[in-house]
């Protein structure tokens, strides 16, 4: 995708932050991306913190990069009031969604421009120890 459509209306808002993922340390080449927003999930749904912009290179992908950026995001909103994220999901990357505790949330619909999405949110948490 071109390097404009990855720029986003809050992304400088106070509430935005922005994470990513290096292939060794910070000086070294960036492999990943992604953003979070205060923004509720459509339809009443139970997410309170978005994510977009959420991207691995190929050449990366399932090497636990994707993981690490969920992780460090949720360890963020840890440490930042809380609440559910949830996202747009590209219908390819739904198994990656599932596998860090996501679930799907409605139908499949078309992206113009980009193709199959699907809404997903954090599985509930069970408050059991």
């Amino acid at each position: 995708m071109p390097a404009e459509t990855s720029f986003f209306p809050a992304d400088h808002e106070p509430t935005a932050a922005h994470f990513a993922a290096y292939l060794g340390n910070r000086d070294s080449h960036v492999i990943g991306v992604a953003s979070i927003y205060v923004e509720p999930e459509p339809a009443g749904g139970p997410g309170r913190r978005r994510l977009r912009g959420m991207a691995v290179e190929d050449e990366h992908r399932r090497t636990g990069a994707g993981a690490a950026l969920i992780a460090r995001v949720r360890d963020y909103i840890g440490h930042n009031g809380g609440g559910v994220i949830w996202c747009n999901a590209r219908v390819t990357a739904q198994g990656f969604y599932e596998r860090v505790g996501f679930v799907t949330a409605g139908d499949v619909w078309e992206e113009p421009g980009i193709g199959p999405h699907i809404r997903m949110h954090e599985a509930p948490r069970s408050t059991l120890h």
